[in-house]
């Protein structure tokens, strides 16, 4: 459905299951999207 297979590789995704409920997994989601896009940062000292 979501053709990830294809992707061309620019682009930085992954898959957390989480519950909208509960709210289970969904740290480890926004843990994941915090350290991609810090790794992507860059700082000028």
């Amino acid at each position: 459905v979501l053709n990830l297979e294809v992707m061309d590789g620019s682009r930085h995704w992954k898959i957390v299951g989480c519950s909208a409920y509960t709210g289970e997994g969904l740290l480890d989601g926004f843990d994941w999207l915090v350290q991609d896009i810090a790794s992507r940062i860059y700082v000028l000292d």
